[in-house]
C-alpha cells in the first residue's frame, strides 16, 4: 500500500486531527442510517458522494463480484463530480473484466486488504492493465474490500482522474471502514430482503393454497367428468396467467388426444392454433416409452422450444400448434398413468417458476383423484343401469316364458316370443329359422320394427326359405355345440361375398344368433337382426337371446308332445269306438239266424250311425267281414241241412 509519512509537526497535527474527525462524523453518520434501516440503494449513494467530497477526489464507486469473480460497477451507487460525471467510460452496470481477480478468486482483497496507488504508471502495473486504466482515464486509486457476512461481495473503489494523488493512510483507514459499514448495510439489506422475500414466498404459499382449494373445490363440485376437465383448464388460465391449459388422455396404445382445453390469448393465436376438443396428437415416444418420464411422476417445463435441443419432428408438431414453451405434468387414477396436465405459451418464451410447476402438479394430483370418483360414480352408475336392466330382462324373460307355456300352438309361441324380444333388446327385427331334415332351412315366424323403409324392402316373409350351404355341409355349424354367434357389422366380421350377397338382399347390417334345441335335437336359431346400421351387441343381450331360445326349446318340444299325444289319443277313440259298433251290430245279428232279418238289423244299425261317416264305413265293413266269415257259412250249412 503506498502512503505518504506524516510530519509531526503541530500544524500537520492538528490538521490530521480535523480530518480524523470528520472521517468519524461520516462514519458515524453511515452506522446512524443503516440503524434507521435507510433504504439501501440511498444509503449507498449518499454515502459515496460524501466519501467522494470529504477527500476531495474525481470518483467514489462501488464494484459487485459475479459468482465467477467477474464483475460490475453498480452505477446508481457512485458519485462523480464534474466533469468526471459524463466520463463515457463508466456506464450503466459497466462490466469489468479483470482476469487477475478472476484467476485469484478476489486476490489480496479476499485476505481484507485494502490497496492504493498514487499513480499508476509508478506501480509496476502490466502494460495490459494501464491499458485498461487509461481507458476509465484513471491515474490514481485506492481501493477496500466489502465484505457482506464472510463473503467478499465487492469494492469500494476512490479515482483520482486528472492527477496522480497520495493516499494517506487515515484516508485508507477511513475507506476501509466506510467499506465495513456498507458491508453491514448491505448484510441487512440483504437479510431484510431475503425476510421480505420469505415473506412474500409464503404470502404467495398461502394464496396458492388458497388457490389450489378452490380449485380443487371448482373441481369437486361436479362429479361429470366434462365439467371437471373445463373447470380444471380455466381455473389455471386464470390463476396462473396461462395463454392455455389443456388436458390430455392416453389411449390404450399410448396414443393420446386433448378432451379439453381453454385459452386466455390474443386473437391471433386463438384463429391460428389447431387445439379442439378430442384433438388426437401422436407422439411416438411416449408410445414407444409407455409415458416416458411421467410414468414416474415427473414434471417437465420447456422454456423455449428451440433452446431445448428437441428433434425437428418434435419441433414441426410443436410449431403446427404455434407453441413456444409448455409445462407438462402427469395425471395418475390410481397406480396408473391417465394422462397429462399442460400450461403452453404461444406468443413468446416463458420462464416457468418452480412454484408454478409444483402447483401444476398439485392440481394434476388432484384432478387424478377428481377423475377416480367420476369414473367409480360412473361405474356404479352403470352397474346400477346393469343390474336394473338385468332385472327387467329377468322379469321379460319370466313373462316370456309365462307367455309360451300359456299356449301349446306352436305358431303363437313363436310369434310371440319374436314379438317380446323385438320389444325389450330394442333390435329392428328378430326371426325363428327351422331347420328341415337336409339342414336348409326356413323362416317360420319373425317380427319387426324397423323403419318404413326396411320394412318395404325387406323381403323377409312367412316360410321364407333361407339356403345356407355351410350349415348344410355341417349340419347346423357352431350352433350344433350350442354355440351364440354375434357380428357388430358384417363388413367387418370376414364374410365371403356370397355370405354378404344374402346378408344384403335382407338389409341386414348385424346381427346376433343363438341355437334352439328341442331336447338333443338342433332345431332351428333365434335370430336378432338390425338393417339401419351396425350395432355392438353386449354379452348380456346375446345371452338373454339364449335364455329365450332354450325357453322357447322347451315350449316347442312341450307342444309337438301334446299334439303328439292328442293325435294318439284320437287313434285310440276312433278304434274304441269301431270295436264298439262292431259289437252292438254282431249282437243283434246273433239274435236271428233268419238272413233277411239280418239284413235289415244290419242296415238299420248302419243308418243310426249314418252321422259318423267314418266309423260308420269302417264298421259297415267289419260286420261284412264277419258274416262273410262267421254268419254265412253256418247259414249255408242250415240250408242244406233243415231241422
Amino acid at each position: 500500500m503506498s502512503a505518504n509519512l506524516y510530519n509531526f509537526d503541530p500544524q500537520t497535527c492538528q490538521e490530521q486531527l480535523q480530518r480524523t474527525v470528520q472521517y468519524q462524523k461520516l462514519l458515524t453518520r453511515i452506522i446512524g442510517k443503516i440503524r434507521a434501516s435507510v433504504e439501501l440503494e440511498a444509503l449507498c449513494s449518499t454515502t459515496c458522494q460524501d466519501i467522494c467530497r470529504l477527500l476531495g477526489i474525481s470518483r467514489v464507486a462501488i464494484y459487485r463480484f459475479n459468482e465467477d469473480f467477474s464483475g460490475s460497477f453498480i452505477n446508481r451507487f457512485g458519485f462523480a463530480i464534474p466533469p468526471w460525471d459524463s466520463l463515457s467510460a463508466f456506464g450503466q452496470n459497466l462490466v469489468w473484466a479483470d482476469s487477475h481477480l478472476q484467476e485469484t478468486q478476489g486476490g489480496r482483497y479476499r485476505q481484507n486488504e485494502p490497496f492504493a496507488v498514487a499513480d499508476i504508471y509508478k506501480a509496476g502495473h502490466t502494460r495490459c492493465h494501464i491499458e485498461v486504466l487509461e481507458q476509465f482515464n484513471i491515474r490514481a486509486y485506492a481501493i477496500a474490500p466489502i465484505f457482506v457476512g464472510n463473503k467478499l461481495w465487492g469494492l469500494l473503489a476512490g479515482y483520482q482522474h486528472s492527477a496522480p494523488r497520495p493516499w494517506y493512510t487515515d484516508e485508507i483507514e477511513f475507506l476501509f471502514h466506510a467499506a465495513i459499514h456498507i458491508g453491514v448495510a448491505m448484510q441487512q439489506a440483504e437479510v431484510l430482503s431475503q425476510a421480505k422475500q420469505r415473506t412474500t414466498e409464503l404470502q404467495d404459499a398461502v394464496a396458492r393454497q388458497r388457490a389450489l382449494t378452490e380449485v380443487v373445490g371448482n373441481i369437486r363440485l361436479s362429479l361429470a367428468a366434462k365439467l371437471i376437465f373445463d373447470t380444471t383448464c380455466r381455473e389455471l388460465c386464470q390463476l396462473l396467467k396461462l395463454e392455455r391449459a389443456a388436458i390430455y388422455r392416453f389411449n390404450q396404445d399410448w396414443s393420446g388426444e386433448f378432451i379439453s382445453q381453454y385459452g386466455m390469448v390474443d386473437a391471433q393465436w386463438q384463429s391460428a392454433t389447431l387445439f379442439g376438443r378430442n384433438l388426437v396428437w401422436e407422439d411416438t415416444h411416449l408410445q414407444q416409452t409407455k409415458g416416458g418420464r411421467y410414468r414416474n411422476n415427473e414434471t417437465f417445463a420447456v422454456t423455449d422450444i428451440y433452446k431445448m435441443g428437441h428433434t425437428r419432428c418434435h419441433l414441426d408438431i410443436l410449431e403446427q400448434f404455434k407453441i413456444r414453451a409448455y409445462a407438462l405434468v402427469p395425471i395418475f387414477t390410481g397406480q396408473n398413468l391417465w394422462g397429462l396436465l399442460a400450461a403452453y405459451q404461444h406468443s413468446g418464451p416463458r420462464q416457468w417458476l418452480e412454484y408454478e410447476v409444483e402447483f401444476l402438479s398439485q392440481v394434476g394430483a388432484q384432478l387424478g383423484v377428481a377423475i377416480q370418483q367420476a369414473e367409480l360414480l360412473e361405474q356404479s352408475k352403470q352397474q346400477a343401469i346393469a343390474f336394473r336392466d338385468a332385472y327387467a330382462r329377468q322379469r321379460t324373460l319370466t313373462e316370456v316364458v309365462g307367455k309360451i307355456r300359456s299356449s301349446l300352438d306352436t305358431n303363437l309361441i313363436l310369434q310371440t316370443t319374436c314379438q317380446e324380444v323385438c320389444k325389450l333388446l330394442k333390435v329392428e327385427r328378430v326371426a325363428v329359422y327351422r331347420f328341415n331334415k337336409d339342414w336348409s332351412g326356413e323362416f317360420i315366424s319373425h317380427y319387426g320394427i324397423p323403419e318404413i323403409e326396411w320394412m318395404v324392402t325387406n323381403p323377409f316373409g312367412k316360410n321364407l326359405v333361407w339356403e345356407d350351404t355351410h350349415l348344410q355341409e355341417t349340419k347346423g355349424g357352431r350352433y350344433r355345440n350350442n354355440e351364440n354367434f354375434s357380428v357388430p357389422d358384417i363388413y367387418k366380421a370376414g364374410h365371403t361375398r356370397c355370405h354378404l350377397d344374402i346378408l344384403e338382399q335382407f338389409k341386414i347390417r348385424a346381427y346376433a344368433l343363438t341355437p334352439i334345441f328341442v331336447g338333443r335335437d338342433l332345431w332351428g336359431l333365434l335370430a336378432a337382426y338390425q338393417h339401419s346400421g351396425p350395432r355392438q351387441w353386449d354379452t348380456v343381450e346375446v345371452e338373454f337371446l339364449g335364455q329365450v331360445a332354450s325357453q322357447l326349446g322347451v315350449a316347442i318340444q312341450s307342444s309337438e308332445l301334446l299334439s303328439n299325444t292328442q293325435n294318439r289319443a284320437e287313434e285310440l277313440h276312433q278304434s274304441a269306438s269301431q270295436r264298439q259298433i262292431l259289437f252292438d251290430v254282431v249282437a243283434k245279428i246273433r239274435e236271428s239266424l233268419d238272413l233277411e232279418t239280418i239284413f235289415k238289423t244290419t242296415a238299420q244299425e248302419v243308418r243310426r250311425i249314418s252321422k259318423l261317416t267314418e266309423l260308420a264305413s269302417s264298421a259297415f265293413t267289419g260286420i261284412r267281414t264277419f258274416a262273410a266269415v262267421n254268419l254265412l257259412p253256418k247259414m249255408c250249412c242250415q240250408s242244406l241241412n233243415p231241422r
